[in-house]
């Protein structure tokens, strides 16, 4: 595959990543439902903007390393590749974990189904089958024997004992209970001891349905052939599913309904079984390994004791061996985003310490340039003073003899170098102080979020670390490669105009033959002049 091949199958597969994010992550809270704190962003840890990708100092490029710069190849490949170093290293074992995490439990959804989705919460495959079987029998049974209770038949309402005797060996039949029916409307008493001797009464006596006797083996057969019947159904559900019942429902009229058919009940259990097989037998990295637990599924149903009921059964004091596969893929998926994270932020913590120490020694460049500048200037002062002042100023009133004659208030500080200052320096001071303090903050929230994901056990507050992380990338709020960068430049800079700015202020002082910015030009009489008269008391 070519390096453009891998760029366009990357982007594909960064869209999926972020989808999965977005649907799969809230999965891992025990289902809690997702919410808006938990959202995360495109532009955050888990997408692959360039700026995500160089937090990590990942090791690929995003500027040109050397030799003829060519727009069109190092732009869409070669500067790159730190993207695609990122996608591969970091976000790809994330979505391998979410993809396992998703997986169990959504097998879990399914075999606990396969497991208590059946009539009364029991089992959607032959488990205990005479027993089952005995079960359906029944239910038909009395289904039938209801209705026939129900029914007009007027031979059951004459010789209740016909009913109760097929009740004792009741169990199925084909025959609709309309073809049961004695046809006789009236009392069959009167059939038999003569007091009715119509033609209706003739044909009853004549009729095998209106005989008590064939009266029970006939509706015997219909209850025996009914039940048969829903019987032979289920073992076909459960034969051309290997093993597994349909979903179903019993209606007002007391019919099974399939919900959903035997086939996809047995389908989608026996995937759910051997997914874990399926996926350590594809991995072809280090990420893509599931979890000991989920790959044994299949050899735990199997070789278990309890088999495939065993799999939802607890394990002494300890969770079934289901949960623990949800639990184990669960904490795979948690420990792989902290870790993606904790990189994340080691880099970060890196960058913003180096963007810490290039702003923290501009600061103290301004600081040091102030002092210098003061410093340069309490020199002139006390040059001036020696000029002026046959002896030094004296307390109170800091006075002295002023050279020629009279006495001299000498004031005790000039505005010279904090003109300069206010002018030339408190901008760049103004801005340096909150680059500080932005990167003090940026700091101290990194050291709390690895904090918050490497010491606690709490799923949620880990979540809501990563959540935060998240949100301080999307937002810029963290420095990053490019950033240390322009501000070395500055630094750069700043550290030239600085030393221009004493140079040439101390010079412009000292050397002026303006006495206005020459205050300090001592060899100028006409600046000692100034001095004198502004002094003079």
């Amino acid at each position: 595959m070519t390096q453009k091949q891998l760029l366009a199958s990357s982007v594909q597969l960064l869209g999926k990543m972020l989808m999965m994010v977005l649907i799969l992550f809230p999965l891992l809270a025990s289902a809690q439902a997702a919410n808006d704190q938990y959202k995360f962003s495109r532009e955050g840890i888990f997408g692959c903007s360039r700026s995500t990708a160089a937090l990590p100092q990942s090791v690929g490029a995003f500027s040109a390393t050397g030799g003829v710069y060519v727009p069109v190849a190092d732009y869409t490949v070669e500067l790159n590749t730190g993207v695609l170093v990122y996608q591969q290293c970091v976000l790809r074992g994330i979505v391998d974990r979410m993809s396992e995490s998703a997986n169990t439990s959504m097998n879990k959804i399914i075999l606990t189904n396969t497991n208590t989705g059946g009539d009364d919460g029991g089992a959607l495959f032959r488990k205990v089958p005479k027993q089952e079987d005995s079960s359906e029998y029944q239910r038909v049974a009395l289904l039938g024997l209801n209705n026939m209770q129900s029914s007009p038949d007027s031979l059951t309402k004459t010789v209740p004992q016909v009913l109760q005797t097929t009740a004792r060996g009741v169990l199925a039949s084909m025959h609709p209970l309309e073809r049961l029916s004695c046809p006789y409307q009236g009392n069959m008493d009167d059939v038999w001891s003569q007091r009715d001797t119509s033609q209706a009464a003739l044909d009853a006596l004549a009729d095998s349905r209106c005989d008590p006797v064939f009266g029970y083996i006939y509706r015997k057969e219909y209850i025996d052939s009914q039940a048969a019947s829903a019987i032979a159904e289920r073992i076909l559900q459960v034969q051309s599913s290997g093993g597994y019942y349909a979903k179903t429902s019993i209606d007002e009229n007391g019919n099974r309904v399939i919900e959903t058919p035997s086939s996809v009940i047995g389908q989608t259990t026996q995937l759910a079984i051997n997914s874990g097989y399926v996926r350590v037998q594809n991995a072809n990295d280090v990420d893509q390994m599931v979890g000991a637990l989920f790959a044994g599924l299949a050899s735990q149903i199997v070789s278990g004791n309890q088999g495939l009921s065993g799999i939802m059964n607890r394990i002494g004091n300890q969770p079934s061996y289901l949960d623990q596969v949800t639990a184990e893929s669960a904490v795979g998926l948690r420990n792989a985003a902290a870790n993606a994270a904790l990189q994340v932020l080691a880099g970060a913590r890196s960058v913003e310490q180096q963007y810490y120490s290039v702003v923290t020694a501009i600061a103290n460049l301004l600081t040091s340039t102030i002092n210098q500048l003061r410093s340069a200037e309490n020199q002139c002062w006390n040059l001036i003073i020696n000029k002026v002042c046959s002896s030094p100023p004296t307390a109170p009133g800091n006075t002295c003899p002023a050279v020629g004659g009279g006495t001299l208030h000498v004031a005790t500080t000039t505005v010279a170098s904090q003109a300069v200052i206010a002018a030339q320096i408190t901008p760049l001071a103004n801005q340096t102080i909150q680059n500080v303090q932005a990167s003090q903050k940026a700091l101290s929230l990194i050291d709390k979020l690895i904090a918050g994901i490497t010491n606690t056990a709490s799923l949620d507050a880990q979540r809501l670390a990563l959540v935060q992380l998240d949100q301080l990338v999307a937002q810029r709020l963290l420095h990053q490669a490019g950033d240390v960068t322009q501000v070395q430049q500055q630094q750069g800079a700043i550290t030239s105009t600085m030393q221009d700015l004493v140079t040439n202020t101390v010079k412009t002082w000292a050397d002026s033959t303006d006495p206005a910015t020459g205050w300090c030009n001592v060899n100028n009489a006409a600046v000692l002049d100034m001095w004198k008269q502004r002094w003079k008391q």
